[in-house]
């Protein structure tokens, strides 16, 4: 299938351990986006930071994402990352956690139209990375997106990946996919589409709708159906039987991944219970995830799981 499915950064979930666990049992994905890291004055990247930077595999590619409202921060820490092997950066302009819009960070930017020009046309005079950009069709309204798109469109953008909310509506309600079919068409940058794609069917309806779009940002998804990228690749939806084999395997790797990051029991049923706030979405068993959530210990947890799929 000649299109591009990219895999959005979740925050805490689509960590370095994930990732790898993700490409040996399902992939089929072209790139995969790192959780934003902030810029800084000091142009430093905490610990954390470079532990999930410095973890790059085969031939997927990997986007590191910069939420910033410095060009000056922005600019400098692209060279960093182009040192450690990075040829492309994300400027997220999406997010819409009130924590972050409220710093004029994230979709907090969309509605400063002279900032977001001028913070452009000095980091691509300056920056060695390719800059794409993921946003929010506004932070209040999406009249805000006509004049970003005359903003955008100015720039030699890597591409745009946007999801056809506000800030406002945070994940409430339907991205408004009327809307974008309406300004589509200004749009001079290779755009992606993000924003509620969950099965190969959610997918299909938006080819359908957007035929000149072949590209595409696939959050949740990922996590609580990785298979979803290879159905939508090769044109198929795998039987539950099949699925679940593949994801008992991948989840016992998961685990046994993180075994080795915490050493700690409590540390390591909190996070992989972390995942089954996501998983969940694939399982309609109230009984069964009631006893995931309950389960205190490791031998009660893989017990339980191994009872369940086998």
């Amino acid at each position: 299938m000649d299109i591009k499915l990219y895999f959005a950064p979740l925050e805490g979930l689509t960590t370095a351990v994930f990732r790898k666990v993700f490409l040996k049992h399902f992939g089929f994905v072209d790139k995969i986006f790192l959780p934003f890291i902030s810029t800084n004055k000091n142009y430093r990247f905490k610990k954390k930071d470079i532990k999930e930077l410095k973890y790059q595999f085969n031939d997927t590619v990997l986007i590191p994402q910069l939420l910033s409202n410095n060009y000056s921060d922005f600019t400098e820490m692209s060279f960093k990352l182009y040192d450690l092997g990075y040829s492309q950066i994300n400027w997220n302009i999406g997010c819409p956690s009130p924590t972050v819009v409220v710093k004029k960070k994230g979709a907090g930017i969309l509605p400063h139209f002279d900032f977001i020009d001028k913070f452009l046309d000095n980091v691509l005079k300056k920056s060695p990375c390719k800059i794409s950009i993921k946003t929010r069709t506004g932070k209040e309204n999406h009249e805000e997106f006509i004049n970003l798109i005359k903003i955008f469109n100015k720039y030699p953008l890597e591409e745009i990946i946007v999801h056809p909310r506000t800030a406002l509506q945070n994940y409430e309600g339907k991205p408004d996919i009327n809307f974008l079919s309406d300004v589509i068409s200004d749009i001079k940058i290779i755009l992606c589409y993000n924003g509620d794609i969950f099965s190969f069917d959610d997918l299909d309806f938006i080819k359908k709708r957007f035929p000149s779009i072949k590209r595409f940002m696939i959050g949740r998804a990922g996590i609580f159906r990785p298979i979803i990228f290879e159905e939508i690749k090769k044109g198929i939806i795998f039987d539950n039987k099949v699925y679940f084999k593949r994801f008992l395997n991948f989840h016992n790797d998961l685990f046994a991944a993180y075994e080795t990051v915490f050493p700690g029991e409590k540390q390591l049923i909190f996070k992989i219970k972390d995942y089954w706030k996501v998983f969940q979405m694939s399982f309609n068993d109230e009984k069964f995830l009631i006893k995931i959530k309950r389960s205190k210990n490791k031998d009660d947890y893989m017990n339980l799981i191994n009872e369940y799929f086998n």
